[in-house]
Formats: C-alpha cells, structure tokens, sequence
C-alpha cells in the first residue's frame, strides 16, 4: 500500500512538541499553529498509526503510541529539526 501522506514541517513540528498527553489548544500553544491546522495534521498521524488519543470528558487528549513507526517518525523529525 503506497502512502498517500507527506511529511510536511507542521507534522514533524506537532510530533517534537508532542512529548506527554495533550489537547488541540495545548498542542497549537506549543508550536505557535493555529488550531484547525494541528486538528487536519493530528488526522493525518491518526492515520498513519503515530497518535491515539482518549476521550476525557467532552476534550480528546492525544498522546504518541509506542511502535516502530512512531519511532521512525520521531528520529525523521528530531533529525529534522537539527538540520533547520
């Protein structure tokens, strides 16, 4: 199966700012983005199997799984990072 997402700045941003469980604001607090971009891109990493998340009362809070990709994605991101 081809993967049809890119690897864009704002993901690999999202995915070094994204250390313990966290909300959209949270998460758009960090990393200075607006709060719909982070909900688009948290949706791609949803699906790519990188971030879960729980339902506590009416918020979602995402957190990183621990597998193989999350840790591919993270050393893509944190290498990412260094180079800017």
């Amino acid at each position: 199966m081809v993967n049809k997402f890119t690897i864009n700045d704002k993901i690999l941003l999202i995915l070094n700012n994204l250390k313990t469980r966290a909300h959209i604001r949270k998460i758009a607090q960090k990393t200075g983005l607006n709060h719909v971009t982070v909900i688009n891109n948290i949706k791609i990493l949803e699906q790519l199997g990188i971030v879960g998340f729980e339902t506590v009362g009416k918020n979602k809070e995402y957190f990183l799984l621990k597998n193989k990709t999350t840790t591919a994605y993270l050393k893509i991101a944190r290498i990412h990072s260094k180079l800017k």
